[in-house]
Order: structure tokens, then sequence, then C-alpha cells
């Protein structure tokens, strides 16, 4: 028996020893298969146009091919490796199992073939492992698949700046033989990464938004791609399309460029990059104006067609360059010319380098076709001059002028005199302009020809100084004839210098700051960038606007911002109730470029178009300077106020607006030796102001209708200034507001008929005129005991340690507050009866710490705190579901429509359903969100991210929400009715006390008591009451019906005649 055991056994050994010979050869027999087709494919084939670079305008040589050696991949794992690690390691990168497919821009991939096993390939002795030993087989193998695939799909331009960090230049050991310094290393290292991305990015080049970032781990969900932007701060191109003949305006935003129509100000076509790769200079081809030159930020340039309406494959190549321009001949060829960052300077360069400045360059300017090159930097002057004036080669003499007063801006003029016979040489003229940093000086230099006969220490000659502007200027040009140098900076004046004569023409109250002017070839149309996101084209004879093309005016984020306000960290915008893609935003006069409370204010209401993105109207809401002088006698600039809240009515034909202002601590530092000392003499003189505004058809703008100065007071016992508003909210229903105050107040602000002299007023256009009055003020509890870490008193002056929610129930029945100090022990929320201004209930253990949001949506109470989100079923009086969110300054938007509420940190956004536990959509917008909206009767949200463009996050299958219930039973419904709102609404205004009518009850509630002008409610004569009633003898009585439809008659009445104002 024992011996037939052990023939059985050798029986099988031999079975599997000829099984593992015959798996072996079919393996070897495939391997070979696949090589032999590859190799055969890749000589048949040709290589792609991508791979061989031409000789570019860029200058880059063809890198030749090398036949590199396969590097054995190291195991995945750190521990010992197993022999089976060891074989998956050394198998080329796997393909998917079911659909091995290649790229078609890929001209040199293997052949893929399908295995039925493929972890099985590399592996001795497979059949004779383990069960567990073949799952762990299995399971590398899956995970290198994985890799591979996610490698495959991840976003071209993030994948490039991930590799360009991680790679480290590796100097080889024949360098210090050959004499190669570090910077041409580093140089040689750099051109050979951008020659890898030329290759990476594939024959479409930077055409193709990569979508890939925006893949979100629910399918339910999408996010939109970026749309809008600002203007990049490069001057605008004036050309003409072939195709209609029009005059056209091609300018950028960081992700895409525009071709403007000048006749209809709209745009004709874009040109969206990758994401992740930021545009930063263009220029149109010398000989072929249908092209565009297009420097971007990870150092590659593209060619593109701007005629075309289709995007079709564009020349890529690598050029490292911050700044490209036009018009360069070089042995009869025309080229563009570049400024390429180097280590601690700039470097001209074209074919090839021409000349490196130690110091920075931001522009060049070609003069006839580059017989002198002019380029500037903050601090110098570079002029090159070519050597041979009738040679096109590339041979130049280089002059670096120092300039110690600065440069913010240049132009240049080149001018021919003499050469009219072949004995006379031709003399060329430069005329140069720079602009000052000190004090708005423009230095006229007619001739600079002259610093290449100089010796020694080079100068520019003396110049003629112009001066009118009070700031440093920011751009300035030559007109087309020469005669006239248009320049403009902070005073919105566009001033035109008439050069012989030194007259000055003025354009003023362009309402921004002027940042960019370009002149037309022809010399008959200017274009204007300003510091509102908006190019303005003026014509040259009239300097009347023909065309105007404005972007969001967003205020972008101040680098070093010492601004602590939570104000200024959020954008101040709410939507259209009837137009839910009219956005209403809160925008400063220019872009602010420094971090102070001057620049950062924002006075302006911008309306915009969200879909067609088309700026509408721009309107001032409080006082600004943008058009006076902004410096004050101490240097100062003086501040406008500040608009940090904003909200519109349900049928929109009303808008509400907070606008703060303080004065400057330099003016206030006398009367205090410290900081808080000035701090508190700014909060006794700071101004805040409520103010309702009516929409004037007639004019298309907002009309003042009421102003309420401190509308709040102040916390504590301090009793000078204003105290600030911390919450503005808009009824959903009617018209009326909300407010929440630092003196932990609610005020309910409604409108009312104007009169005088009991006559209703009525303006222009015989509408009724309306004033806005405080209808209730309910002063809320405390939050309980102090803590026992805190100390016993609330600073007055520290605002971040008072905080207040306040929020409206979807039918306006319930008011939602909360107001917490830093010394409360407990959290209070009050649900407020809001006709009647009664504090129905208060709830402490909805949430743990102090509250940021507050919000309704349907029968949920929706909390927010700085780390966790809660939601409180009302009908239940029980918590749902706690969220825990980042930290950071956070935003909620409730979406009735398709019941779900957002909450947004920083770029990050998070979409919830109440009833679930999960989220359903959580993605990054890679960019801060300065404001969620929601539109009303529209499904998802829109995102207004800080480098003003607008993204939409919206649900493709969500289901339609509940219908609220039209019935309501004493359980079920603790809050008011619709129809009981209305009724109470009514009786406020006809209760009657005793046969005359009477204003009504001063409120139990503390605080300042706001007094109506007169009282509007019908009063009843007894003589008119005398008249139904006393008619003789009882028999002679009328019905009762008939006694009863007078009196009701007689008190429903209107109770005014109407006259006019």
């Amino acid at each position: 028996m024992a011996r037939t055991k052990e023939e059985k056994a050798a029986s099988k050994k031999r079975k599997a020893d000829d099984e593992m010979v015959e798996t072996s050869k079919k393996r070897r027999t495939n391997l070979d298969d696949t090589a032999e087709s590859s190799t055969k494919k890749a000589r048949l084939e040709p290589e792609s146009p991508i791979v061989q670079l031409p000789h570019t305008p860029g200058g880059t040589v063809p890198e030749k091919k090398e036949k590199k050696k396969k590097r054995k991949s190291q195991p995945v794992e750190a521990d010992e490796p197993m022999e089976e690690d060891k074989a998956l390691a050394e198998q080329p990168p796997p393909e998917p199992e079911s659909k091995p497919a290649a790229s078609p821009d890929a001209k040199d991939v293997d052949v893929a073939i399908e295995i039925k096993e493929p972890w099985r390939v590399g592996i001795k002795n497979f059949d004779t492992k383990t069960k567990q030993q073949k799952n762990h087989i299995q399971k590398k193998w899956r995970k290198r698949v994985k890799r591979a695939k996610q490698a495959a799909s991840a976003s071209t331009g993030n994948a490039l700046q991930k590799r360009d960090a991680k790679r480290q230049i590796r100097p080889s050991k024949g360098d210090a033989a050959k004499g190669i310094t570090q910077t041409s290393r580093q140089a040689k290292h750099r051109l050979n990464l951008l020659v890898q991305d030329v290759r990476a990015l594939g024959p479409r080049g930077l055409s193709a938004v990569a979508n890939a970032n925006d893949k979100q781990q629910s399918s339910a969900w999408s996010l939109s791609s970026s749309a809008g932007g600002r203007f990049i701060n490069h001057d605008p191109i004036f050309a003409k399309d072939t195709a209609t003949g029009d005059a056209v305006l091609i300018a950028a935003t960081p992700h895409e460029f525009l071709v403007l129509s000048i006749e209809t100000s709209l745009p004709l076509r874009t040109f969206p990059l990758k994401r992740g790769i930021s545009i930063r200079s263009f220029c149109l081809d010398p000989t072929d104006s249908e092209n565009l030159h297009i420097v971007c930020d990870n150092g590659l340039s593209v060619v593109w067609r701007w005629t075309e309406t289709e995007l079709r494959h564009q020349a890529l190549f690598p050029s490292d360059a911050q700044f490209v321009t036009g018009g360069l001949a070089v042995d009869q060829k025309h080229l563009v010319m570049y400024l390429r960052d180097t280590e601690g300077g700039t470097a001209i360069w074209t074919e090839e380098e021409l000349y490196v400045s130690a110091a920075r360059l931001n522009g060049i300017k070609i003069l006839s076709e580059g017989e002198y090159i002019v380029a500037h930097g903050p601090e110098s002057v570079v002029v090159g001059k070519r050597k041979e004036v009738d040679s096109n080669a590339a041979n130049y003499v280089w002059v670096e002028i120092p300039m110690k007063t600065g440069v913010t801006c240049m132009d240049a003029r080149i001018t021919h005199t003499g050469g009219t016979s072949k004995k006379d040489k031709r003399h060329a003229k430069v005329r140069l302009a720079l602009g000052g940093k000190s004090q708005g000086e423009i230095y006229m230099y007619d001739d600079i020809t002259s610093v290449f006969a100089q010796q020694g220490q080079v100068s520019l000659p003396a110049p003629r100084i112009l001066h009118w502007h009070r700031e440093a200027v920011s751009a300035m040009k030559f007109s087309l004839d020469g005669s006239y140098l248009i320049s403009g900076g902070k005073e919105t004046v566009l001033v035109l210098w008439q050069l012989e004569t030194g007259k000055k023409h003025f354009l003023p109250h362009l309402t921004s700051e002027i940042e960019r002017i370009v002149v037309s070839p022809e010399g008959d149309r200017y274009a204007v960038q300003m510091g509102d996101n908006s190019i303005m084209v003026l014509s040259t004879s009239e300097l009347k606007p023909v065309a105007n093309f404005a972007g969001l005016q967003l205020a972008c984020p101040v680098l070093n911002n010492e601004l602590t306000s939570r104000d200024y960290k959020l954008a101040t915008t709410v939507l259209h109730p009837h137009n839910s893609d009219q956005l209403l935003i809160a925008v400063p006069a220019t872009q602010p470029k420094t971090a102070s409370e001057a620049a950062e204010a924002r006075p302006f209401l911008q309306t915009y178009d969200l879909r067609a993105a088309r700026h509408i109207t721009r309107q001032a809401l409080t006082r600004n300077n943008i058009t006076d002088f902004t410096i004050g006698p101490e240097g100062t600039a003086v501040a406008p106020p500040n608009l940090v809240r904003i909200a519109i009515s349900h049928d929109g034909q009303w808008l509400a607006t907070v606008d703060e202002w303080m004065p400057p601590p330099s003016d206030v530092a006398f009367l205090s030796d410290s900081a808080d000392g000035v701090l508190e003499e700014r909060l006794k003189r700071r101004e805040v102001y409520l103010k309702i505004w009516r929409w004037d058809e007639a004019q298309s703008l907002w009309t003042l209708s009421t102003r309420v100065d401190a509308p709040h007071a102040r916390a504590g016992k301090q009793t000078q200034g204003a105290g600030k508003v911390f919450v503005l909210v808009s009824d959903p229903v009617s018209a009326g507001f909300a407010t929440v105050g630092e003196d932990g107040r609610v005020r309910i602000w409604k409108s009312k008929t104007r009169v005088r002299h009991s006559l209703a007023m009525t303006g222009g256009d015989g509408v009724e005129l309306k004033e806005w009055v405080c209808r209730r003020t309910i002063e809320l509890p405390k939050g309980g005991d102090e803590r026992a870490d805190s100390p016993s008193e609330v600073v007055n002056n520290d605002q971040e340690s008072l905080k207040a929610c306040l929020a409206y129930s979807e039918d306006a029945s319930l008011l939602a507050a909360s107001f917490t100090t830093s010394t409360d022990a407990t959290t209070l929320v009050h649900l407020i009866d809001a006709s009647t201004g009664d504090i129905k209930a208060t709830k402490s253990g909805i949430v743990n710490g102090s509250l940021e949001h507050l919000g309704f949506l349907d029968r949920y109470l929706i909390a927010v705190t700085q780390q966790m989100v809660y939601t409180w079923d009302l009908v239940t009086d029980h918590g749902v579901h706690r969220h825990l969110i980042s930290e950071g300054v956070s935003q909620l938007s409730i979406n009735s429509t398709d019941s779900t509420f957002a909450i947004v940190v920083g770029s990050e956004i998070t979409v919830y359903q109440p009833a679930e536990s999960q989220a359903v959509y959580k993605g990054d917008c890679k960019k801060r969100v300065a404001a969620t909206l929601v539109g009303k009767s529209s499904k998802g949200y829109r995102l207004l991210l800080e480098d003003a463009t607008v993204r939409t996050l919206a649900p493709s299958g969500a289901a339609l929400r509940r219908a609220l219930p039209t019935t309501t039973t004493a359980e079920d419904a603790p809050l008011a009715t619709l129809p009981a709102i209305e009724e109470a609404e009514r009786a406020v205004d006809v209760e009657m006390t005793g046969m005359l009518a009477l204003p009504p009850a001063e409120s139990t509630t503390r605080g300042p008591v706001f007094e109506e002008a007169e009282d509007d409610r019908p009063v009843v004569r007894p003589e008119q009451l005398a008249s139904i009633f006393d008619v003789g003898q009882s028999f002679a009585l009328p019905p009762v019906r008939d006694m009863f439809e007078a009196v009701v008659r007689l008190y429903g009445r209107r109770p005014i005649v109407q006259a006019a104002a």
C-alpha cells in the first residue's frame, strides 16, 4: 500500500512538470510573437509629427532619440519580496484585461494581446503555488493595473506640474571634464523637460480642456467648467476677421482667449486651454496675422489659428518664456522675440540668446523690424542696436541703463531722416517715454540713440518732464503719427498730450483705474483696459465709446492681507428672484492692489448676466471718490463706505443694503496711545446705514426709498457709534426684511405709504411713495451662564467675540435667530413668530459650539458651527444627523427645489440631503469659492470663484422636493400658516380702538422705538356713523344687511385721499 502511494505521488509530479514545460513554451511563443509584431509595426509606421520637432521660432533644436535601457521596476512593498513579486516587477506595465486599446496619437505603442490569465506571465512554477500565493500574485497584478489606469486618466496639466516638482537635476560624471556649468546644465535639463511635455500633450496641443479633474464620486451631480474670468494684464490686440471683414479685439483671461466683436460688443469665439495651464503673453504672427503665438506659464508655447471656429492641430513647442512680441526680421525671416527668466535676471531670446540682463525685464518693443530693440523693467532700461543697418543678421550692440526713479510703463517710436540719395545715410531717431514711480511724472526723451556713442558709464540724455498725474502712470502709448502721447492711471482720466505745443486734452470720469492703452494699426481707435475688468474701445476723433467689454468685477484677493474683518473674505452677492441668471454683487471701483480698507471697499453694485457672461449695469450705492481726490492732507487714502450686506425682496422690486464706514486710524491716533484705544475711537465714529431701494423700471436703476441711520446700537454699555449689522435677510413671501445686530436684537422692517398732511405722496410716475419702518423689535435672551474659562466682561470692540444668525422659514411664518458671545456657556436658538414677534420656543441642545449659519429646509433646521453641521427635525424635535466639516470660513446655501443644502469651506463643496446620513456630492473647485448662490425654482448651485469665474453644480437625476402640506394640525404645525400671516398683517393696519383709530400699543420688548411719521389708518367720524344709523324711527330702518355693508365700506375704504406729492 505504501508503494502505491509513492507511485501515485511520483506520477502526479511528472504530470505537473510536463504541464509546466508546455505552459512555458506557449508563453515564450506568445511573447516572441508580440515583440516581433511590435517591432514590425514600429518599422513600417511613420513617427509622430509631435515627437519630431522642427526648428521653430522658439529656437528649439529637435532632441535626438536615444535608445534607453529599460529599468526594472521596484517591488511595490518594501518588505522582503516574494519570488512572485520580483517576477511581477519585471513585467511591463499591464494593459486592461478586457479592453486593450492604444492611444490614436501614439504611433509606437506595442500591439496589445489578450491573455486569459495575464498575472501568470513571468511567474515560475505558478501551478505549484498554493492558493494563498496565487491570490497574492493576482492582487499584486490588479494593483499595478489600477495604478496604470490612474496615471493614464490623470489631468495632463496637473501631471506635468507634479512631475516638474519631483524631477531633480542629476549631473553626469563627464560634465566636469567637458566644462559644463551648473547654469547650462539647468537650461539643458529644463529644455529636455519641455520637449517631453510636448510629446506628452499630444497633437491637440493645449486646446483641449481636461475634464478629468471634474470627475467626482457621484454621477448624479455634475460640475461645469469655468466661465468668465479677469482679463490678464496684457495689451489686447486689434485685428480683422478675414471671413467677415469685421474689426475684432483679441483679449485673454488666464485660461481662455476671447475674440471680441467691436460692432456688437460680444465674443465671437473662444479658445480654452487645458485646466491647470495659464496664459502669460500673446502676439500675432509677423508673417500670418491669422496665427496667434501664445506663451503659457508651464513654459510651453502654442500657435492658434484664431480665425477658425473649429479647433485643429496647433503647433506646440517649448519656449520657457514670460513675454512674447512680434516684428523682428532676421535673415529674411520674420520671427517673434521672447523674454525668458534666468537665474537672477532676464534673457532676450529668439532663435538664439541675444542678451542677458542682470535685472528683471517686463516688456519689450521692437522698432523697424529689429533695427532697434527697447526693453524695460522696474529698475532699468535696455536698448539694443543692430550693428549693420542694412543687414538682417541678429548681431546687436546692447546698452543697459539703470533708472533711479523706477519705471512703471514704457513706449518707444522710431522715425528716420535723410537717406534721399545713396551718399546720404538714413539717420534713425528713437523717441522714448517712461512712466516714473514717484509722483506720476512722464519722462520724454526725444532721441536716445546717443547712448551708443558714450564711453564709460552710460546714461540717458536729459528728459522733458510731463506732469499731471498725481500717482504713478499705469499705461502710455504714442499715437500713430507720433504727435500725441496718451496716458492713464489711477485718476480714471485719459490724458492726451500734444507733444509739440504741450497742451493737454482730457477724457475724465471713466469710473475705474486705467491699466492698459492700445492704439489700433489704423490709428482711428483706442482700446483702454481698466481696473474694473473691462475694456472700452474709443474713437480717436470724438473720444466716444464704440464698444465695451466687461467681465465680472469681483474683488480679487490681495496678498499679505492684513484685514481681519470677515466681511472682506466673502463676496456680497444675491441672485434676482425672477431671473436666476442675473447676479447682483458688490464690487470695488477698481481691483485692489494693496491690503487697505480704502482699496478693498466695495461701494458699487454690478448687475451681471451669468448665462451670457455679460455685464449689464453698474451703480454706485454709497459715496465714492473714484473721480475725486482720494488722498487726504496727510497722504492717507480716503476710504469710501463698504457695502457689507445685501438682500432682495421676493418680487424683485426692493433691495436692502447695509454699508459701513470708519475713519482711518491716522485721523484718531492722537486721541489714544494704544492700538485698542485707537480702535475704540474709530468704533465711536463708525457709520452704519440700512438703505432700502426701489427698482425704477423707466430709468433701469435702483432709487433710494429709505435710509435708516444706525439700525442697531452697539453692544454693552457703549452709546457712541453705530452697531454692526451681522445678518440681513429677506422675507420670502411678502415685501419685508429682517436684521440682527450686535445689540442682540432682531428687527423686522416693513413698508408703509408716505403721507403729507393726510395725503398720499406719489412720484412722478404716479406710483405711491413708500417709506420703511421697524415694525417689530425682539430682544434675544442671552445664552445661559458664563463659561468658566471666559472673562466676566466681553470686550466691546472685539467683533469676533459676537456672532449672530438669522433665517426665515420657507413660508415666512417663522424666524430662527441666535446671538452668542465668547462668554456664553450654551448656544440658544430662538424660534420667533414673524407676524407677532413673539418667541415661540428656545432650543438649547441643537448644537455644541458657536453658531455660524442657520437655515430652514422643509421640516428641518440646518445649523452650522466651525466643525460640524447639524440637522434638526422641527416636527419630532430631535436631531437627525451630524456631519463633520473642514475648519475655515464656511458658507451655507439651501435649495428647497431639490431638497438639498451645500456647505462650502475654501475650495471644497459638499452637498447633503437632510434625511440622508451621507453626502450626495463632494468636490473640489481648486479655487476658493467666494459665494454660493441658489436661484429661485432652479436646481443646483452657482459657484462664484475668487478668480472671477463661475461654475455650476447641478443634479442630473434628482427628484423634486416634497410639496409642503396645505393643512396642518395642532401637533404637526406649530407655525402660523400663510393666511394667518396675511390676516395678521391686515389687522395691524385696520385695527380700531373705540370710535377713533389709534396707533398700536408699544411693544413690551426693550430697545429703541422707531416712531412712524403719521398713522395712515382710516379715521371714522361720529357724523359718518350717525348717517347710517340715525335715519328716523325704528320701523324705517333699512335691512340689517345693508347697514352692515355700509359700516364695512366705511371702515374698509382707502384711508386717505390721493394727492400728488
